[in-house]
């Protein structure tokens, strides 16, 4: 059954027209049968196209007879070769497997379109949630002040590292140890203006950097 174009498709294509533009579509299924046949240069993508109008033209009727099924099914079993176990499991280890999935179950559930769209925008929610997430720990031992940040230390968390430093009596020693897997600048210089004032009143402060294994 062919689906009748969705609304955000035909968009795009106004779109792409007013731009003097002409939709087409990059199919991988087309691009990985190639190299799986051993192509080795541009010019496969040429003759792929000339082995298609050659079939059209001398063998229509002869495709006809193709049931659609048929098709289906290559087309189905060609899609489940691209998928790399060991892709997968890496997707696994950096915590980003959910955006495989939801981009996936975008694409079979609506549209190749929209289905991209859809892992996008998740990944782009993802990082901004990522880059909001940042822990900031103060304690006092002895004559000494500790400061713990973990996280992703961006623009988004210098108000709540403002906050916390800002307990911090003025002129203390301070050690800081930033175990963050991102620093922006303006982090950067919320800290290090932070540090500068504090030595300019007496106090002394070390800033360790701590990574995981």
């Amino acid at each position: 059954m062919v689906r009748a174009p969705t609304s955000t498709a035909r968009w795009w294509d106004r779109v792409s027209g007013g731009l003097s533009g002409l939709p087409i579509t990059g199919v991988i299924v087309r691009s990985s049968t190639n190299v799986a046949a051993g192509a080795r240069s541009r010019v496969s993508t040429i003759l792929h196209g000339v082995w298609v109008i050659l079939f059209v033209l001398l063998a229509a009727r002869l495709l006809r007879q193709i049931p659609t099924a048929v098709l289906a099914a290559l087309l189905v079993m060609i899609g489940l070769k691209l998928i790399k176990i060991k892709e997968i499991r890496a997707l696994q280890r950096h915590r980003e497997l959910p955006l495989y999935l939801i981009t996936a179950l975008g694409v079979v559930c609506l549209n190749l379109m929209d289905g991209v769209l859809l892992g996008l925008g998740t990944a782009v929610a993802f990082t901004l949630f990522r880059l909001t997430r940042c822990t900031v720990r103060t304690e006092h031992k002895g004559e000494r002040w500790h400061v713990v940040v973990e996280g992703s230390l961006t623009f988004a968390v210098v108000p709540k590292l403002s906050r916390a430093l800002a307990q911090i009596p003025a002129g203390s020693s301070v050690d800081v140890d930033l175990a963050v897997d991102f620093l922006d600048h303006a982090a950067f210089d919320a800290l290090h203006n932070w540090r500068t004032a504090q030595e300019r009143l007496g106090g002394k402060v070390d800033i360790d950097e701590i990574h995981e294994a």
